[in-house]
């Protein structure tokens, strides 16, 4: 698989590789809620990791609840939710909203003192 763009232009602040890390850990944090998240071998990649997402949200497929409820956890509208069931591209928009989530807290939460 090629590699996967989370976002357009560099982060500053913050390396590709600490996203990634930093990413997985929400993804894991938010689907625990509802499934089991898989291990990944080695360092997290934006293709393992939507490849980890879309086998999670295949065992949550059928069960609209807990999909509204992971929707509500992750901060995406339910709205945008993809008319055919496209589990690729619903797992696209589940992780570039965690990497964003992670990428907004480390540029603009309060220093730690």
């Amino acid at each position: 698989m090629n590699e996967i763009a989370l976002f357009d232009n560099p982060l500053p602040g913050m390396s590709y590789d600490a996203l990634y890390r930093a990413t997985w850990e929400q993804v894991k944090k938010d689907f625990a809620h509802f499934c089991t998240p898989p291990e990944i071998d080695g360092a997290p990649r934006p293709d393992t990791m939507h490849a980890a997402i879309v086998d999670m949200l295949h065992l949550l497929q059928g069960d609209s609840l807990k999909i509204n409820s992971l929707f509500y956890r992750i901060d995406l509208s339910e709205k945008k939710q993809i008319p055919g069931g496209d589990i690729q591209a619903l797992a696209m928009m589940i992780l570039r909203r965690e990497a964003q989530k992670v990428w907004i807290r480390a540029n603009y939460s309060a220093p730690q003192s």
